[in-house]
């Protein structure tokens, strides 16, 4: 049987779940109702390697705990590298390119949901 070193699924993981996030969620749903999305989503991950890994052994204590540091590494990615880039947030390729979703609407998008406008070269998004 193949086995994946649980470090690197993690940093893997962390790319993929904001990804799966913006997927799930719609373009302006709340930012909590996100971070909700996404600790479900590093508590689902975890729980399914931790089930291959383990044979059946559950340690809950390990679980929470990689669960967590999943959740971190997924919002450091996130924030780092993914929303920077515009593969993930509200203008975010991810977000334009797949409607719909899931999820309450925060407040600020009922106001305006102008398009976006790169201020270093004036190209505009939406």
């Amino acid at each position: 049987m193949y086995h994946v070193d649980p470090g690197l699924l993690n940093v893997l993981l962390a790319f993929v779940l904001p990804a799966a996030v913006a997927v799930i969620t719609k373009r302006h749903a709340d930012d909590a109702f996100k971070s909700l999305v996404l600790a479900g989503l590093s508590l689902l991950a975890v729980g399914i390697q931790t089930a291959i890994d383990l044979g059946g052994d559950f340690d809950v204590k390990g679980f929470l705990w990689t669960s967590f540091v999943q959740f971190v590494y997924a919002v450091a990615a996130h924030y780092g590298l993914l929303k920077p880039t515009r593969v993930t947030g509200q203008n975010g390729a991810i977000a334009l390119a797949v409607p719909g979703g899931v999820g309450p609407v925060s407040r600020e998008a009922d106001v305006v949901d102008a398009p976006y406008v790169d201020p270093d070269n004036g190209t505009t998004l939406l």
